[in-house]
């Protein structure tokens, strides 16, 4: 569950982002971070996989999407709309709620 929540929470920042950006057709970073995403995500889950089965193709695309689009996409959108960082995480806060009571969730579980 927490991985899961983790992709939420991931998720969330990815694809505003990418819709902005897809809005202000400036698709290029998105495909292309998409695009290394993808490939990273096959490569850590192929690896994964063996030892942690279905967690390890989860963490896979977790791990993935941070290491890619998670910082790819908002500094784009951010550049594109010329806002800082603190700006955009305003605005998208609302979205990142249900992840984060859910993470919050998992770890206060007795």
């Amino acid at each position: 569950l927490a991985v899961f929540a983790g992709m939420l929470l991931t998720a969330t920042p990815i694809h505003t982002a990418a819709l902005v950006l897809a809005g202000l057709g400036k698709h290029k970073p998105v495909a292309l971070g998409g695009a290394a995403e993808a490939a990273l995500n096959l490569v850590i889950s192929l690896v994964l996989v063996r030892s942690l089965g279905v967690l390890g193709v989860a963490l896979g695309t977790l791990l993935s999407g941070m290491v890619t689009n998670f910082w790819i996409a908002p500094l784009t959108a951010n550049r594109a709309l010329g806002i800082s960082g603190g700006t955009y995480l305003r605005w998208i806060a609302p979205a990142l709620s249900p992840a984060a009571v859910a993470l919050a969730m998992l770890l206060l579980r007795p």
